[in-house]
């Protein structure tokens, strides 16, 4: 069994939740987590190696990173613009600033979200692969324009989505790698080592 981690820089490194998870269930680890990037890169990695994985055994344990970054890149180079950063290479992209209003308007992002994440559930369970999703910074927003998506969201392998004290910055680190081992457990994926 192949646990596979998706996220942002709270879980790029070595020794991060996922990877104690992986350990403590005596399963095989892989990372696919990065530095500095948003959801739809998240999105278009975990389909990515949906594909890649499609027949083996895996479990993708996906965090969801802040929903206010969008994708860039400038001379080749791909970054995260964020509304509460202020240096960017160009003076183009420093003068986005004065549309953040538009840009990160909290409705907008939370119904792009929403769509993002029930994607890839229907992705996954359509290629049959087990998973586990979590946020990593925030909760996800609930309102009228995303409320039909969120109730058809699987929450047994989405850990609490709306609530802000559910994600992982608001726990502490070593205690929510224990919830993700029980969690895969819980969910059948692995019998307990």
């Amino acid at each position: 069994m192949i646990i596979c981690s998706f996220g942002d820089e709270y879980i790029a490194d070595e020794d991060n939740i996922v990877a104690q998870a992986a350990e403590r269930l005596e399963c095989s680890y892989e990372n696919f987590a990065e530095e500095d990037c948003t959801n739809n890169r998240i999105q278009i990695e975990v389909t990515k190696r949906a594909i890649q994985f499609g027949h083996e055994d895996v479990i993708f344990v996906i965090g969801w990173t802040d929903p206010a970054r969008l994708d860039a890149e400038h001379d080749g180079k791909y970054f995260s613009y964020q509304q509460d950063k202020t240096e960017y290479p160009t003076t183009i992209i420093n003068k986005l600033q004065r549309y953040n209003d538009y840009l990160f308007d909290d409705l907008l992002i939370s119904q792009k979200w929403a769509a993002q994440v029930y994607g890839v559930q229907q992705l996954l369970e359509s290629k049959n692969i087990k998973y586990v999703m979590f946020n990593i910074h925030k909760n996800l927003s609930f309102n009228r324009y995303n409320e039909k998506v969120i109730r058809n969201l699987d929450h047994k392998k989405y850990h609490d989505c709306i609530s802000i004290k559910s994600t992982l910055l608001e726990n502490d680190a070593t205690q929510y790698s224990k919830f993700i081992s029980k969690k895969i457990r819980t969910l059948g994926y692995v019998e307990r080592p």
